[in-house]
């Protein structure tokens, strides 16, 4: 005890500077101060009472120590590297912020770095602030700290003394009564143990994106009693920063309590750790005993799986990091027609259709972002005004920022979404919450397509992209009562298309044989005017803006200009109709330069950003194209892997026009729409989409159609006329291939029917009636080639349909692995692993007969196991409640290892260990396993029915890896 009582005493006198007499402090007159030494000094040890800021130029050296106090502010800017340099004989270096703080805000590329010259002797940092201020580190590494404090190398003749009296068990100094036996507070024992580089005492401070690496001791010292009715607000907060490789492995050392009449609950709120990587996959160990049971651990996965120890009574610890990956939350914000409401999940999605971003997101979590720690999105309601947009942005933004507790979020933004981005920026963001800002192929000066669709409605729908968003406006449309009217739905109703409109001059008059100026006879575009008035604009300077377009090969691959002439439409082309737009396939008003297919170069390029990046994509193509890049900004790591699986350029789409509900039955049997039978919906197809039936007008569409034969069903909801249109859109070379069909009738409430159609070779062919056939059979549970856990009992569900007999006077048999069978469901539990048939035989009036068989299988795993122990003991099969808790406590061991070597499995790339550990988790398992089986196969029947035995050996052996 006195031992160790020495080292606390040794801690305070060397960093207590009102507690030893060599320690001078300087003047804080401005007078004197006019003659202390600089930051860069070799002498620099002073008190800071006044704001002061370190640079970058030059670095900055810390030979003794440096005091803040009396409110001051040190600013550290980006890019600076604070040396810590023990001098011979002389103390080690720290800061201690004694009233004031510290705002150390570095940025991905510049970051902040305290360092020490001496591998061994370290420096420290103390927070102490008594006045409420807060310091902020970001991007700031701190490294080769703390330190072992040698009585040896102590030559000042008080702290002598000090060390003298404490050895003697009589020091006056602290009051300190020295006991006999070793404390049992767990961060007292360890912290006497381990001088850590920072230590907690008062205010409040802020880490994010920070590194704690390669620090002699403990990073971490929190020691804080927590008094009723305390005035100052105490926080520490930690967040989406890494501890790794740090010697003693010990992170954080809380001695934050508040005795017993304060809320544990409150204690532990005031330290906070978020997000945090810990060196290895399984997050810290958080060790909550007293040190006798923390030193004498002997944990085999803790040890080898878990990271940095976390030691402590309280503290609060919300997730953590399952790689090193340091990043700003970052934000997808599509563009129009790129957010999509999936009912089945109640929730706006990015792009259901199109699936424009899937390779993006894919692409980022396969690089280290997680959902809902660091990577987010922003599906919102495109129809709207990209004003009110941003105003939803602004929330979003503020929901991650609460969520991460990271200052800084990133938006990653395309086409559309990057105006919406710039709106909240530039009118919004009073909290500076965006660090950077990437747009994708924005249209910073509007795109000239806008004005076919504002002036032209349906017939300004041109490309493959638009064929599609035409289908999507035209259901739109009906549903909001404007029939198929796009011109005026667009415009009344869609304001977004109107903010598009480019805010130059685009159109040329072929009348006067000259380009008319913006905004004379041109339909205004005040949103963008706005957005780039120069004193608007300079607000995008406080981000990091970078932008990324498109530009492909050709060279007139862009609609630039339009060449304008009086409209022969009635009820459109307002400001003009572009020249023989409706003289067969040439086009000649649309002037076509370079840029992505969508928006010019010109447009894509007018933004006053840091970094430009061109890449050869068409415009919807490139959250794909750019996803490195994309990645690359975010983090500054070069190391990434690419994802492109979703482009699709063939989709079948079924608009739906009251009133019925409908269900489209691909040739392969999967569905998509409205289960009649039970309410629910089907959603069978990959990447399809069914807009649901909670509205008047339905949409579906299904990407990269197979050929063959398509059914759809309708329910009718209400008594009227109906209309279905089928659209099978190809594109070909640019160009978009249309082939359409139509379906109309008449509908009853509860009236069912069914239409079928053909796709072959890009086409739609249908309308053909179907021909007397046999009963058909529909099994979908068991599924055809399905695996079944088999800890349920699996609902038989089979439906039979004639075109002439009634369901009711179909004959039906079934049939399970050859036996008849009848009943609603299957017993999984009691059926053996392994393969399995059901079969349907059916016959109608006619006599027509159908056979359908399905084979699945059943498997099990560790959880259904577990699950088939009270099946088995609910059954009778096992007699005794003790032989199930016996047998649950046995699976449950099984199942820890397995989870360990799950973990391993997954992130073993990050560990520098040899192939033996797998063979080790694989030998544990089996080992056992085994054990298991041995303990059943000893079980009387009058313990565990034979049948039971019997399946959990098979269930157990199946779980054995070979």
């Amino acid at each position: 005890m006195k031992k160790t009582l020495l080292w606390i005493l040794i801690f305070f006198v060397l960093f207590a500077p009102l507690q030893f007499r060599n320690f001078t402090l300087v003047s804080s007159s401005a007078e004197d101060n006019e003659s202390l030494p600089t930051p860069s000094s070799p002498e620099f040890m002073r008190v800071i009472d006044e704001d002061e800021t370190w640079t970058k130029d030059g670095g900055v050296e810390i030979t003794n120590g440096v005091i803040i106090e009396n409110g001051a502010t040190l600013t550290i800017e980006p890019g600076t590297k604070v040396s810590f340099k023990k001098e011979e004989g002389g103390q080690a270096p720290f800061i201690w912020i004694m009233d004031g703080k510290i705002d150390a805000n570095g940025t991905v590329e510049e970051g902040i770095n305290f360092t020490s010259e001496q591998d061994l002797s370290g420096f420290f940092l103390i927070f102490d602030d008594r006045g409420g201020h807060e310091s902020f580190f970001r991007y700031v590494t701190i490294e080769k700290g703390g330190g072992k404090i040698e009585t040896e190398e102590i030559e000042d003749p008080v702290i002598m003394s000090s060390v003298q009296e404490i050895q003697k068990g009589r020091s006056s100094i602290f009051n300190i009564a020295v006991a006999e036996e070793l404390p049992e507070n767990p961060s007292v024992f360890l912290a006497e143990r381990y001088p850590s580089v920072i230590t907690y005492l008062k205010g409040r401070v802020h880490f994010e994106n920070s590194k704690f690496i390669k620090n002699n001791d403990a990073v971490f010292y929190v020691d804080h009693y927590f008094e009723e009715n305390e005035e100052t607000e105490v926080q520490l907060e930690i967040v989406n920063s890494n501890f790794n490789e740090n010697e003693k492995e010990l992170a954080v050392l809380s001695n934050f309590n508040g005795g017993e009449n304060i809320n544990p609950e409150e204690c532990a709120s005031k330290l906070l750790l978020k997000n945090n990587w810990y060196g290895k996959m399984l997050g810290a160990q958080a060790i909550y005993q007293y040190p006798e049971d923390y030193l004498e651990k002997d944990d085999l996965f803790s040890d080898s799986f878990a990271g940095e120890k976390i030691v402590g009574m309280f503290f609060k610890q919300e997730m953590f990091r399952s790689n090193e990956l340091i990043a700003d939350p970052v934000v997808i914000v599509p563009g129009i027609t790129c957010s999509g409401r999936v009912p089945e999940v109640g929730d706006w999605k990015l792009d259901p259709v199109l699936h424009t971003y899937d390779d993006l997101v894919d692409s980022l979590k396969r690089n280290g972002f997680v959902e809902n720690i660091n990577l987010f999105y922003f599906p919102y309601q495109w129809r709207d005004s990209n004003v009110e947009t941003a105003k939803l942005l602004k929330e979003k933004v503020s929901e991650v920022k609460e969520k991460t507790k990271v200052s800084k979020v990133d938006l990653v933004a395309h086409s559309m979404g990057g105006l919406v981005a710039r709106q909240f920026i530039q009118f919004e963001d009073k909290d500076n919450s965006i660090d950077q800002l990437i747009t994708l192929g924005t249209p910073h000066r509007g795109s000239p397509e806008a004005y076919l669709k504002w002036e032209g409605g349906t017939d300004g729908f041109l490309g493959f992209d638009d064929s599609i968003a035409k289908n999507i406006f035209r259901a739109e449309a009906f549903h909001e009562l404007y029939g198929f009217d796009l011109h005026r739905y667009i415009q009344e109703r869609v304001p977004s298309v109107g903010e598009l409109l480019p805010d130059y001059d685009y159109l040329f008059d072929v009348k006067t044989d000259s380009m008319r100026e913006y905004p004379e006879n041109y339909p205004r575009n005040e949103f963008l005017e706005n957005l780039n008035k120069e004193e608007n604009i300079k607000n995008l300077e406080k981000v990091d803006f970078v932008n990324i377009m498109g530009e492909v090969d050709l060279e007139a691959s862009t609609l630039s200009k339009i060449k304008i002439e009086n409209s022969s439409k009635e009820d459109k082309w307002e400001h003009g109709m572009p020249e023989d737009f409706y003289d067969g396939d040439s086009k000649n008003g649309l002037v076509n330069e370079k840029g992505d297919e969508t928006v010019p170069i010109f447009s894509a390029k007018s933004a006053p950003v840091n970094k430009i990046i061109e890449i050869n994509s068409k415009h919807n193509q490139l959250p794909t194209k750019a996803q490195c890049e994309v990645f690359k900004e975010l983090t500054q790591e070069n190391n990434c892997s690419y994802d492109e699986d979703a482009v699709i350029t063939n989709v079948l789409t079924f608009g739906v026009f009251s009133p019925i509900d409908v269900q489209v039955v691909a040739p392969d049997g999967k569905r998509i729409g409205k289960n009649f039978e039970t309410g629910e919906i089907f959603n069978e197809i990959e990447k399809a989409f069914y807009s649901g039936f909670e509205t008047e007008n339905e949409f579906v569409t299904i990407p990269n159609p197979m050929d063959g034969e398509y059914r759809i069903l309708t329910q009718g909801v209400g008594n009227g006329e109906y209309r279905i249109e089928v659209a099978k859109i190809q594109e070909e070379e640019g160009e978009a291939k249309e082939s359409m069909i139509a379906f109309e009738g008449v509908s009853r409430i509860g009236q069912e029917e069914e239409k079928t159609f053909k796709i072959s070779e890009n086409e739609i062919v249908g309308g053909e009636e179907k021909d007397e056939l046999p009963p058909t059979i529909e099994i979908s549970s068991p599924e055809e080639g399905e695996s079944y856990t088999n800890n349920v009992d699996l609902e038989i569900s089979v439906n039979v349909e004639d075109d002439s007999t009634a369901q009711e006077k179909i004959e039906i048999q079934m049939r399970l692995d050859e036996e008849l069978f009848e009943g609603n469901e299957l017993e999984l539990p009691l059926m053996p692993l392994g393969e399995h048939s059901f079969e349907v035989q059916t016959m109608d009036e006619a006599g027509n007969k159908a056979t359908k068989e399905i084979n699945f299988s059943t498997k099990t795993d560790i959880d259904a196991l577990i699950s088939n122990v009270s099946y088995y003991y609910d059954k009778g099969l096992i007699k005794n409640k003790r032989e199930e808790k016996v047998l649950t406590s046995m699976l449950l061991s099984i199942k820890s290892l397995m989870l360990h070597r799950d973990h391993f499995l997954i992130y073993k790339k990050f560990y520098r260990r040899d192939g033996r550990m797998e063979e080790m988790f694989e030998r544990m398992i089996n080992w056992r396993i085994d054990s298991v089986v041995r303990f059943i196969e000893r079980r009387g029947e009058r313990f565990i029915d034979d049948s039971a035995k019997s399946l959990l050996i098979g269930s157990l052996q199946y779980l054995k890896i070979n």
